[in-house]
């Protein structure tokens, strides 16, 4: 355990274009690099942040209107 502690405190939080991503967005974006390099393309960032933001306004107005 205190190795782990040791590890997560010392490591940057992953950020694209200046936004951190937390697991699930940086789950996302792993999966489109392989799915993308499973079907012989070079993945590309910028399409892939695209479709992240994307799918967080998605989730985001999905939220906002069960709220509201």
């Amino acid at each position: 355990m205190n190795l782990r502690m040791k590890v997560l405190q010392r490591l940057p939080v992953k950020r694209v274009k200046g936004h951190a991503l937390n697991g699930k967005t940086w789950a996302n974006m792993l999966q489109m690099y392989v799915q993308a390099m499973n079907s012989g393309s070079v993945p590309n960032v910028e399409s892939s942040w695209k479709y992240i933001c994307q799918g967080r306004a998605k989730e985001n107005l999905q939220a906002a209107i069960e709220v509201f």
